[in-house]
């Protein structure tokens, strides 16, 4: 009986590994330049390397499907049916460090640095990041998508809509998702007409962490985002101890409310009898 069992462990084991090798090597083709794989650069880049950088971008638009890949790694099911029955079966002896083959948040931080470093020579991974951003509800995934687009900059700005739907969510449970989406609708500055009233509705949002970060991203708009001044000025008042981001934006805005506000500031302050 123990022997039949045996036999079964290594066949299934047999198939989870068959199974695994098929998840490694049925993706993108790890690119290669100047005799070494991307993944050579992609370390040398970790290590703030600008050796690193420079080869990622000479390498150029032939990284991106691998990028995407390691931007969208997670612990696969291959892998997990792997470490359960290679810890079950008797045949074949591992190590605790032979099983380990990945680490799958480092290749999401490696894809995330090397999208910075393309910069806007990443734009035609754009609609794929797109799909991804749209059809996967993982945070760490969501938030690395968002910033390779905000990475990319105004190139990313068919991710709009997405990042539009993300940043005016109400759900209380995806926070970071919003935060993250914002601060890329920031960076990409774009469509003003569409993205300056929502930042601008976040300006009254409960949290205050969303409207700090909505100001922010409102200052990258510059002049087209008049219409947020009432609002800023508002958060001014509400928060004097952390009224920088508002002020900075409503500067980038509007300099001259923002020099009427200061203006006003300081006479009310120095009228106020002290203590």
């Amino acid at each position: 009986m123990r022997k039949r069992f045996r036999i079964i462990s290594a066949g299934l084991f047999s198939i989870a590994l068959i199974a695994l090798i098929w998840w490694i090597f049925s993706g993108p083709p790890e690119p290669v330049y100047k005799g070494q794989p991307l993944s050579v650069w992609l370390n040398l880049l970790l290590s703030d390397n600008a050796e690193g950088a420079e080869e990622i971008r000479a390498m150029g638009t032939n990284s991106i499907p691998y990028l995407l890949r390691l931007l969208q790694e997670r612990e696969s099911t291959p892998k997990k049916m792997f470490y359960e029955l290679a810890a079950k079966q008797s045949l074949f002896h591992f190590k605790k460090e032979e099983m380990v083959l990945h680490d799958y948040e480092l290749h999401n931080m490696q894809a995330v640095q090397a999208f910075g470093a393309l910069g806007p020579m990443a734009s035609n991974a754009v609609p794929q990041l797109i799909k991804i951003y749209a059809r996967n509800k993982n945070e760490s995934v969501l938030v690395n998508v968002s910033t390779c687009l905000a990475l990319i900059g105004p190139s990313a700005s068919p991710a709009i809509p997405a990042l539009l739907s993300r940043a005016s969510s109400t759900n209380q449970n995806a926070q970071t998702v919003r935060l993250f989406a914002i601060t890329a609708l920031g960076a990409i500055h774009s469509k003003p007409e569409v993205v300056v009233p929502t930042l601008t509705t976040i300006l009254t949002d409960p949290d205050v962490q969303m409207r700090v970060e909505s100001a922010n991203a409102l200052a990258r708009f510059g002049a087209k985002a008049q219409t947020a001044v009432p609002l800023l000025i508002k958060n001014l008042d509400l928060h004097p101890s952390i009224n920088t981001p508002f002020f900075t934006a409503l500067q980038q805005i509007d300099p001259d409310a923002a020099a009427k506000w200061q203006q006003t500031n300081s006479v009310n302050s120095a009228s106020t009898p002290k203590p």
